[in-house]
Formats: C-alpha cells, sequence, structure tokens
C-alpha cells in the first residue's frame, strides 16, 4: 500500500455516503421545509433513510477495513507466529472469532459448526482469520471503534483518529468532537430504527452529519493504514 493511498474499504465507503447525499437530495428538491401533513411521511422516510443508510455505511466500512488491512499484514508475515507479529494481534486473531461464533445464537448451529472447524484449521497452522478484527456488534459507535482499532494493535484510537480529522473536516473543533459526534449519529439511527420519527432531524443535520461521516471514515482510515505500515517496515 502506498504511504499516501486510502483502502479499498473507504473507496466503497464514499460510494455508500453517495446514496445517502442522494436522498438527501431528493427530499430537498421535491419537498418544502417544514413540510405540510401530507408529505410528512415521505420526509420522515427519506430523511430517517438517509440517517439510517449512513451509520449502516459506516459500520460496513469498519469492517471491510479491518479485514483488508489485517490481510494486508498476513500477505507480508505469512504466518502469525512470524516473530514480529506482537502477541497481543496474535491472541486476538487466535480467539476473537471463536468467542463470537460460540456467543451469536442467530447462526444456524450446522452453518456455526462448520466456521469453528474452518477457524480451527487456519489457527492450528498459524493462519490469519481477518474476520476476528471486525465484529461490530451492529454498533459502530465510539466504544466499538476504541476497542476495535486497539485490538489491532492502535493505541489511544479516537486520539489518533482525531488527529487525522482536521485535514478532512475544514473547520475548527473542540476536543472530543469526534466521539461526542458520533455518539450523537448512531444514537439518532437507533432511535429511527426502533420506530421512532424523522422530522427532528434537519436539512442542515443531514448535510452535516455526512460530512463529517466522510471526514471520519478518511481519518479512521489514515490512522489503519499508519499502522499498518508501521508493522509492515518491521516485518
Amino acid at each position: 500500500m502506498r504511504k499516501n493511498g486510502y483502502s479499498a474499504a473507504l473507496r466503497d465507503y464514499e460510494a455508500s455516503l453517495g446514496r445517502a447525499r442522494r436522498l438527501h437530495r431528493i427530499e430537498i428538491a421535491r419537498y418544502r421545509d417544514p413540510p405540510p401533513l401530507s408529505d410528512q411521511v415521505a420526509v420522515e422516510a427519506l430523511r430517517g433513510g438517509a440517517t439510517v443508510l449512513m451509520v449502516a455505511s459506516f459500520e460496513r466500512y469498519l469492517k471491510e477495513a479491518l479485514e483488508e488491512f489485517v490481510d494486508l499484514i498476513a500477505r507480508r508475515a505469512l504466518v502469525t507466529s512470524h516473530a514480529k507479529l506482537s502477541a497481543d494481534f496474535v491472541e486476538y486473531n487466535d480467539f476473537n472469532f471463536f468467542n463470537w461464533l460460540i456467543r451469536e445464537s442467530r447462526l444456524p448451529r450446522k452453518e456455526k459448526a462448520d466456521e469453528l472447524k474452518r477457524v480451527a484449521q487456519l489457527v492450528a497452522v498459524d493462519g490469519f482469520v481477518p474476520e476476528a478484527f471486525s465484529r461490530t456488534r451492529a454498533n459502530p459507535g465510539p466504544s466499538t471503534v476504541r476497542d476495535l482499532f486497539r485490538e489491532f494493535g492502535v493505541r489511544d484510537p479516537l486520539h489518533s483518529i482525531e488527529s487525522n480529522f482536521p485535514r478532512h473536516y475544514g473547520r475548527p473543533f473542540p476536543v472530543g468532537f469526534v466521539g461526542q459526534t458520533l455518539t450523537s449519529i448512531v444514537s439518532i439511527r437507533n432511535e429511527v430504527a426502533h420506530g421512532g420519527f424523522s422530522l427532528s432531524i434537519s436539512r442542515s443535520d443531514l448535510r452535516e452529519w455526512i460530512g463529517f461521516l466522510s471526514a471520519l471514515g478518511k481519518a479512521a482510515d489514515n490512522t489503519l493504514r499508519d499502522h499498518a505500515l508501521g508493522v509492515l517496515s518491521s516485518l
């Protein structure tokens, strides 16, 4: 990977955010603000749909990016017994996916057994399990970002992401802004997804959130890339 390059996961994420932007533009083009009673359901659907889509896009990015960067390390290291890999990284690789499979109640027993065998065979030969680093638990909030990035090996993930954030956001912001804003967006997504109304989401909210999440994706990718390059340089 080039020093200033971005992951394929980020490119897919940007395309997915474009779908949320499209919903936002449709709502602006077709409806008044505030909408009359006859248009409220349509406006709610578009605003709520854009909110759910943008958060789902970020969650998918986290999964795909972590697996992509783990795979990048795997192609260089070849085996998890490589002397330069950290013990914590190898431990997460070997145990995380097993733990998730055992706890996961939605997976059919036959599928779960097949997956346990597949992963056991990989671990037995010091193989990499990229999926072990991408369990979001359907919550792409700050605590999940912190846990996932730490397991990958990033120290103080939110600080690192926020340090990369200014070059992509283009506006001043206070310390802690990234975590607080992501918490707010995910909380509102949860309200919408569980039957809440979406008219409390304004057009300016959506515009700001899409811009924020675009900058967040780039800053997160910078953080993962820099750590991965550091690992690769040591192998």
